[in-house]
């Protein structure tokens, strides 16, 4: 190795540099994330002590503070929450302008949120080697809903909803594993319900057996920062449904059923 090669590599001159590719930039909630990740040597042979990627989302909380008026205000900020990680690979060597290719299937977090509004979701590949200009690398994703949130949704619309809104907030619900709960409202366009409700609206609790829906049927309308409150922050019993693949079948009827019994 020439001193001149070495001595470039030590300021990130001509250094390794990493780029992940995604084979599929939408995936279900229930599936996995596959790609792999590119490693380009620099000018000079290089060590990698680490190789992880890691499955980030972005999500919103509310802050208030009391001006020097005592006036109490209240801003949205975006905070990022990290899902999984996994180490692809460790304590390898790169050699002169060698391309080395990781393959990687990473199974989506069970909390994930769905890709809609303002919440995304990416892939955050880390190498772990010093004097590297290039060793992060971000990669946006899509997620749509797992087989059972999607058949939820679909009912919705067969009954004549249709989306509205959604916000991914923090959250501190004792049983989600991550700090943020994803609402969704949708409001009845057509059909039966049009004139009866002002709108649903839901969460998602995933787990490994089938899906938890926690809803309110509302005919006032509190839209979603108020229902998220008021579902979260109360005692009130709401309405929870359970999905299980074996139910799928019955779910437009369920449904239908308790819509009809809150609205008579």
């Amino acid at each position: 190795m020439s001193f001149l090669k070495k001595a470039l590599g030590t300021v990130g001159i001509g250094a390794v540099a990493v780029d992940t590719v995604i084979d599929a930039h939408a995936v279900c909630r229930d599936t996995c994330v596959r790609g792999r990740i590119i490693i380009t040597g620099g000018m000079a042979q290089q060590t990698i002590k680490s190789l992880e990627i890691a499955h980030c989302c972005n999500y919103q909380r509310v802050l208030s503070s009391e001006t020097s008026e005592g006036e109490i205000v209240s801003r949205m900020v975006s905070e990022v929450c990290e899902l999984s990680r996994f180490c692809i690979a460790d304590n390898f060597v790169i050699g002169e302008g060698e391309v080395k290719a990781f393959p990687f299937e990473l199974p989506l977090h069970i909390s994930t949120p769905l890709t809609i509004g303002k919440t995304e979701n990416w892939l955050e590949t880390d190498l772990d080697i010093d004097f590297a200009l290039d060793k992060n690398d971000r990669d946006i994703f899509s997620v749509l809903p797992d087989a059972l949130s999607g058949a939820f949704f679909n009912t919705l619309e067969t009954l004549g909803f249709s989306l509205t809104e959604v916000a991914c907030e923090a959250s501190s619900q004792a049983d989600i594993d991550v700090p943020f709960v994803q609402a969704f409202v949708m409001k009845p366009t057509t059909g039966d319900y049009h004139s009866k409700l002002d709108e649903v609206a839901f969460f998602f609790v995933v787990d490994s057996t089938g899906v938890d829906v926690l809803l309110e049927i509302d005919r006032r309308g509190r839209g979603i920062l108020g229902v998220i409150a008021h579902v979260l922050d109360t005692d009130e019993t709401h309405h929870q449904l359970r999905i299980t693949q074996d139910g799928v079948n019955a779910l437009d009827d369920v449904v239908d059923h308790l819509l009809a019994e809150t609205t008579d």
